[in-house]
């Protein structure tokens, strides 16, 4: 069979202007309309005289139109928009509400049915999907990421592999300031959040800015507005902007309080007044130990003695997640630790200690005199988390040997390295190759072990790694 070619573009919709009727789902009884069901109906292929009806112009133009607008869409590189009422294949691809294009990894639709045959899978958003049916199709040019670290102060980043690098980048937040003889005040608002995909070589070194977080304000006559934070970017090419102010699905979920104000001007008793802390991802009201985070603020007024409590905005920081060929074929290891180094800082600021949430490993730095209370409300040192990485990856690479699924898998990469192995001491078996007959002997020997390795009880251990017990290697091979 040739090799289909080039069929010649359309240079636009065949019929657009023209005069058409609406195709219907089905044809009526006694009716020549064209509908999906039938097509043309059975009348319109008898004569006129015998009763026949005669096919309508309108219908033929709205197929042509309509078939030639699907044509034209897809010769020009057209990804359809998913579509909730549509029943979608594996490896079929569409086009998100974010506007990202995402690939089907199994079937789902609302007749789709359901792999233990009890129901139908129904339609699942490609977006935000969790339930593993759809992959955003950029995420296949990064591969699936198995490495990921923070960046909390400004310098530059040498990027590991070649390959596609998710970088999230959070500015820092804005200050607060209170007005006590007015009684009023307000929170920082959050820095923004922009998060995209960024092509690197291995060696590559790009800088990168972390946003500090803004002072809060001082004063009490007319108080000094709390301090922008800081911006946030990483190879000039994500850009986060402090104490942004614009869209609010620019900010990190929750990441700034609201304003409060209070007057007592009557003398008589006034009431607690306190507004939400500085929060950040996933930070609750009293927390703020997130990165971005604006300055909360506690304001007391009760009679006319009002104290307020304002805060500085928190430091933005760079989450970077990329593939790393080389970690692909062994297990996961546990989230790193965060590392919360320190900003540069002012000489009479506090000094400072990173903790650590245990449930979400989001690191934080705290005041030293405040690290007792913190780590009572459930807050970990960085020894603990540590620790709890520690054996998090052991059980993971426990679990992974256990797994039976993942058995053909070590086989496979404990087949690939003795091949290496064999193929580092081909040129030894040469007949020309000047070896001793007891030299020559080692060396068979040697191979031959290495090729019934894979027989051996208790293969395929941990797939070429630490645990396999390799044959050694004859002095002849070391020399």
């Amino acid at each position: 069979m040739p090799i289909p070619s080039v069929p010649p573009f359309l240079p636009g919709v065949i019929g657009e202007a023209a005069d058409v009727l609406n195709i219907v789902a089905e044809t009526p009884p006694g009716s020549g309309a064209l509908s999906y069901k039938s097509g043309w109906p059975a009348l319109t292929a008898l004569p006129l005289e015998a009763g026949g009806v005669a096919p309508q112009r309108e219908y033929f133009n709205a197929v042509n139109k309509l078939l030639s607008q699907h044509t034209l869409f897809q010769q020009a590189g057209g990804v359809y928009p998913w579509d909730a009422a549509l029943d979608y294949r594996a490896n079929a691809i569409v086009q998100g509400s974010d506007g990202e294009a995402y690939m089907a990894l199994r079937p789902s639709g609302p007749d789709t049915p359901s792999p233990d045959g009890t129901g139908t899978v129904g339609p699942v958003d490609p977006v935000g999907d969790e339930s593993g049916h759809w992959l955003a199709l950029k995420l296949l040019f990064a591969g699936a990421p198995n490495s990921e670290v923070w960046l909390t102060e400004s310098g530059q980043w040498t990027a590991p592999v070649d390959g596609w690098y998710n970088v999230l980048c959070i500015a820092g937040g804005e200050g607060s300031f209170a007005h006590s003889i007015q009684h009023w005040g307000f929170t920082g608002q959050s820095g923004e959040w922009k998060e995209d995909f960024v092509y690197l070589q291995a060696g590559e070194t790009v800088n990168v800015v972390v946003g500090s977080g803004g002072k809060k304000g001082t004063g009490t006559t007319w108080p000094t507005p709390g301090q922008n934070g800081g911006n946030t970017s990483f190879a000039g090419k994500v850009i986060a902007l402090g104490s942004f102010s614009g869209d609010s699905s620019s900010y990190i979920a929750c990441a700034y309080g609201t304003s409060h104000t209070h007057n007592d001007t009557n003398g008589s008793n006034g009431a607690n007044q306190s507004n939400a802390c500085a929060q950040g991802p996933g930070g609750t009201e009293g927390a703020p130990r997130f990165y971005g985070a604006g300055g909360g603020i506690n304001i007391w007024n009760y009679a006319n003695n009002t104290t307020a409590t304002t805060y500085d905005g928190k430091q933005g920081v760079i989450r970077i997640r990329w593939h790393d060929p080389a970690r692909a074929a062994g297990p996961l290891p546990a989230p790193a630790p965060l590392k919360a180094r320190r900003m540069a800082r002012a000489a009479d600021a506090p000094a400072t200690v990173n903790l650590y949430d245990p449930e979400t490993g989001q690191g934080s730095v705290w005041r030293e005199e405040d690290a007792s209370a913190k780590l009572a409300e459930g807050l970990i040192t960085e020894e603990a988390w540590r620790e709890r990485c520690a054996e998090q990856a052991a059980q993971e690479y426990a679990a992974w040997l256990a797994d039976p699924e993942t058995e053909a898998e070590r086989f496979a990469l404990l087949r690939a390295e003795r091949e290496a192995r064999l193929a580092a001491t081909d040129y030894l078996t040469a007949a020309d190759y000047p070896l001793a007959e007891e030299q020559r002997a080692e060396v068979t020997a040697y191979r031959q072990a290495l090729r019934d390795l894979p027989a051996q009880e208790g293969a395929p251990w941990d797939g070429g790694g630490k645990e396999t017990p390799w044959p050694e290697n004859p002095q002849t091979v070391k020399a």
